[in-house]
């Protein structure tokens, strides 16, 4: 009778180790390991605020919009390091994009929004990184003069 009770709790003691250790390894345990979170900087393209005329049909007055870039990008030093190196090349692709915009175009109810799109996508093309690197792009100010 006692070998029998022995073995009854010694077999569940058994069963109890094993679910337990199950449910840690399961619920958590080691597991794997958790995502840093990303960490974003701001990189001013322009030190100043830059003026370019707007695309405008012919006999229309021009239009001259002020504007200053700033880049959302991730990857500390390495991508500061990509963007300063290349920030002769950037401001000159950002004046063409803003020299060949059309001001309708500004004007919808889009339009920065758009614009905004475009200059980010060139910046990752121009530097070949993705939207992880360079999140988001800003214009700030952003005035168009008629």
């Amino acid at each position: 009778m006692k070998k029998k009770l022995i073995i009854i709790i010694g077999a569940a003691v058994a069963l109890i180790v094993i679910v337990a250790v199950a449910l840690i390894f399961i619920l958590g345990g080691k597991g794997e390991d958790k995502e840093e979170p990303i960490v974003y900087e701001e990189f001013p393209l322009h030190s100043a605020e830059e003026y370019s005329n707007l695309l405008v049909d012919e006999g229309e007055r021009a239009v001259i919009c002020k504007y200053a870039v700033v880049i959302k990008y991730s990857g500390g030093q390495e991508t500061l390091d990509i963007l300063t190196k290349n920030t002769t090349e950037l401001k000159n692709n950002v004046d063409e994009i803003m020299r060949c915009t059309r001001n309708e175009d500004v004007k919808k109810q889009n339009g920065k929004e758009k614009l905004r799109g475009r200059i980010q996508n060139m910046v990752m093309d121009t530097l070949e990184l993705d939207e992880e690197k360079i999140a988001d792009v800003f214009l700030q100010p952003f005035v168009v003069q008629d």
